[in-house]
């Protein structure tokens, strides 16, 4: 049997063109694992690079805090769930986020060589999400001012996604334009 494992994806949301019009989804800029296995399957066995990082998940007073600790930096979030107004400028409320994801359920992200990503889609069983407020947020990947100069790469929003089944699918590479 597989061990549990923990893993984290940097993510932002996008909206892009297709010959059917409008789609939206997420763009994954990088995934951290504690697994060795997902990160030797990730990109060769089935989508996704994963790299390799510590990740601890924990809860106590009322917050939850995910914390990734790989080569490149460290990546830690807390949030407390359960707020009843979300301050965003993309949402007006969880129930807004939900349809958008739920609607745009692709991911894409880097392959091992660059000219195309991998694409993913998400089915959720029950996929819903709840508001929740930042409490603390740091990014190696979104605080490096070479890859991103400030002001530029700013939170919006803070969800945490309810316990459902998911599968991912594996859908046809995007070609990088």
């Amino acid at each position: 049997a597989l061990r549990p494992s923990e893993s984290i994806a940097l993510r932002i949301a996008a909206c892009w063109d297709t010959p059917a019009g409008e789609t939206s989804g997420v763009f994954v800029l990088r995934r951290e694992t504690d697994a060795a296995l997902h990160r030797w399957a990730g990109g060769r066995v089935y989508p996704g690079v994963h790299h390799a990082a510590r990740v601890a998940l924990t809860t106590a007073d009322g917050l939850l805090s995910v914390r990734a600790d790989g080569k490149a930096g460290r990546t830690s979030v807390t949030v407390q769930p359960g707020r009843e107004q979300v301050d965003s400028r993309l949402f007006a409320d969880a129930g807004d986020a939900t349809s958008f994801f739920r609607s745009g359920a692709v991911g894409c992200s880097p392959r091992r060589r660059p000219g195309s990503f991998d694409a993913l889609m998400l089915d959720a069983a029950a996929f819903a999400l709840d508001d929740a407020r930042p409490v603390e947020v740091s990014s190696w990947y979104f605080d490096d001012p070479a890859r991103f100069p400030p002001g530029t790469a700013t939170l919006d929003s803070a969800f945490t996604m309810r316990p459902t089944a998911v599968r991912w699918r594996a859908l046809a590479r995007v070609a990088a334009t």
